[in-house]
């Protein structure tokens, strides 16, 4: 059994091999463009390697057209990669009172062990619709042919739902027939505005006397995924298994992320612990005093008398993904990873479960608040898992 077996490539290539690819769902992307072998050839052995009885969801998850159901599938690949690479022994789809949770983690130095749910966050459903209608875009002007490569920026805010393609074509068309192909060494810049679009069109030199796509890059719409929608997608997983505080078991939930979501350690912060108040002086104009507001996910709720929250949470893992630079023309995904841990835990974990990594852990407390203190923050860079 292999997730890209022959003859689903194949008809893969039949139904799509003759769309362009920037409209094609991703796993057509994984399964059919040359530049990715070595991440096909990954996700192949991270499979092969899953208990016999999960292979056969894995596998409709990993090929699924929907972007959702595969992204959720390689995420937790990702996730029991990571723990199997540290030497823990990872169980998939452990039993448990309420359920099977995604995973299990055991061995190593861990005196109790460690039930992880991954959670997926997908982008706000405004982001896709813009990038599936710059994706458009780009299929009608990747049927130019010319002797330059186009770079394509969106400086529109929406992009328009109904759009002019012939005379966007014309005038890419007209500008690029402006330049003589012997002449040109340098970068040259325009603006498209019409309908409501406003592009920036940069024109690359070629190292070639013939004519092809004129596609050489493109920006996309800024990328976002919202406060609600992180809060929601960690607080759905703490919710789901309400007894494990009772199992003798610590409670991680593994946030997955992709690099150009616009979340960073601070918004991870601000979701578990609250949001910074800052206290000032006027007269001095100084900043006097420096807190967080109630509003985080294990910050105590004035409403419950001062009582924290989802104790059975021990910590918030967040693992983030990119494509690395090409590299001989190759392109591979890469994986950072930091943890932030619940001082109010149940169970908690300890420091040496993540070793190696960034971790926010408690520094000390006093009569007003719990300090935190980052460890192995200078590891925070991608690495290859």
């Amino acid at each position: 059994m292999e997730v890209f077996e022959e003859s689903w490539v194949e008809e893969l290539k039949r139904r799509y091999g003759s769309v362009s690819s920037y409209t094609r769902p991703y796993v057509a992307y994984l399964a059919l463009d040359g530049r990715v072998p070595e991440e096909r050839t990954e996700i192949e052995e991270w499979f092969a390697s899953l208990p016999e009885g999960v292979k056969p969801e894995f596998l409709g998850r990993l090929r699924s057209q929907n972007d959702c159901q595969h992204f959720s599938a390689y995420n937790e690949l990702v996730v029991r990669h990571l723990f199997q690479s540290m030497g823990y022994s990872v169980t998939m789809r452990p039993r448990i009172k309420e359920g099977e949770p995604d995973l299990l983690v055991e061995g190593k130095n861990l005196k109790i062990p460690v039930v992880v749910e991954v959670a997926t966050v997908f982008d706000e459903p405004g982001w896709g619709k813009e990038r599936t209608k710059l994706h458009r875009i780009i299929a009608e002007l990747e049927k130019i042919q010319h002797y330059f490569f186009v770079s394509i920026s969106v400086r529109s805010n929406f992009i328009p739902e109904n759009l002019n393609y012939r005379k966007l074509r014309q005038f890419v068309e007209k500008w690029l027939d402006g330049f003589n192909p012997q002449d040109i060494k340098e970068a040259s810049e325009t603006t498209y505005q019409e309908d409501g679009l406003s592009l920036v069109l940069t024109l690359l030199p070629k190292n070639t006397q013939s004519k092809s796509s004129i596609i050489g890059a493109y920006s996309p719409p800024t990328r976002w995924v919202s406060e609600t929608q992180l809060r929601s997608a960690i607080e759905k997983k703490i919710q789901k298994y309400k007894s494990i505080k009772k199992q003798n078991a610590a409670f991680v939930v593994a946030v997955c992320l992709h690099q150009d979501a616009l979340v960073d350690e601070d918004e991870a912060i601000e979701t578990l612990y609250g949001k910074q108040e800052w206290t000032v002086d006027v007269v001095k104009k100084q900043i006097v005093d420096v807190k967080r507001d109630f509003s985080g996910l294990l910050t105590p709720k004035p409403g419950l008398g001062g009582s924290v929250r989802n104790t059975r949470l021990s910590a918030l893992l967040v693992v983030r993904s990119k494509w690395q630079q090409p590299k001989d023309g190759l392109e591979r995904r890469v994986h950072s990873a930091f943890m932030l841990h619940n001082t109010n835990a149940k169970i908690p974990l300890s420091q040496e479960f993540l070793r190696g990594y960034p971790q926010l852990v408690k520094s000390h407390e006093d009569d007003e608040k719990v300090h935190l203190l980052w460890i192995d923050k200078e590891s925070q860079e991608y690495v290859d898992l």
